[in-house]
């Protein structure tokens, strides 16, 4: 799995699709997280192109994302400049949009699934 596709640079921010494992577990109500992030239409979708070029995601990959096994982040720049930290600095960046869209993640479908009746 790569962690970090790279799209389009604009002035100095790359726009990028961060892929990360789906969080183990269950919510409050006892769904686990990806089914409650499939169920819900969150997650188990690509903006990508399938294939084994730059800016495609593999079969493989793809395949992990549709059944929720990995997390599909898109929408998301991080800024770049050449002579400022590199590399280093978009992986740093990159980690903390994954590890904040997992909270958030989890805080909205804490309660997915309850029902009463």
């Amino acid at each position: 799995m790569s962690k970090i596709h790279a799209l389009q640079n604009f002035g100095g921010n790359v726009q990028v699709v961060l892929h990360t494992p789906m969080p183990s577990g269950n919510n409050s109500v006892g769904v686990s997280w990806k089914n409650a992030a499939l169920n819900s239409g969150i997650q188990g979708i690509t903006s990508m192109t399938e294939g084994t070029g730059a800016g495609q995601i593999t079969t493989a990959e793809k395949t992990n994302v549709l059944n929720g096994s990995v997390i599909e982040i898109s929408g998301r720049s991080i800024p770049y400049a050449s002579g400022g930290g590199g590399l280093p600095s978009v992986n740093e960046m990159a980690d903390l949009i994954i590890n904040e869209y997992k909270a958030g993640l989890q805080i909205q479908l804490q309660y997915f699934g309850f029902v009463t009746g």
